[in-house]
């Protein structure tokens, strides 16, 4: 079985410390069950530049001049119970091609 994490950017998160948690519990629970886990940052695996250079930077940059900006976006799009007011199927079909590549 491979079971993979993808946390946003490669800067180190709280999404990376998650991932990083949840391979070792499942690595230590299932010793003996062959489980592979891996972390890929498909935001950099796309675009290793684009994200290293303007993502990360612009996305640090947001959180600390506008805290409450980024709070209310994040609650927003990504926190919510219905994301029918979202759509984010542009990136979807850009990231699709990227996971297939990683699953094969």
């Amino acid at each position: 079985m491979k079971i993979l994490f993808l946390p946003l950017f490669r800067m180190p998160s709280g999404h990376h410390r998650v991932a990083d948690a949840l391979m070792d519990t499942i690595q230590r629970r299932t010793k003996k069950k062959k489980i592979e886990c891996k972390k890929v940052d498909l935001l950099s695996y796309s675009n290793k530049n684009f994200e290293k250079k303007m993502i990360s930077r612009l996305y640090l940059t947001w959180i600390y001049h506008t805290p409450q900006t980024y709070d209310w976006a994040y609650k927003h799009f990504a926190y919510t119970r219905s994301h029918k007011h979202c759509s984010f199927q542009g990136f979807e079909h850009y990231f699709l091609h990227y996971l297939k590549k990683i699953a094969s």
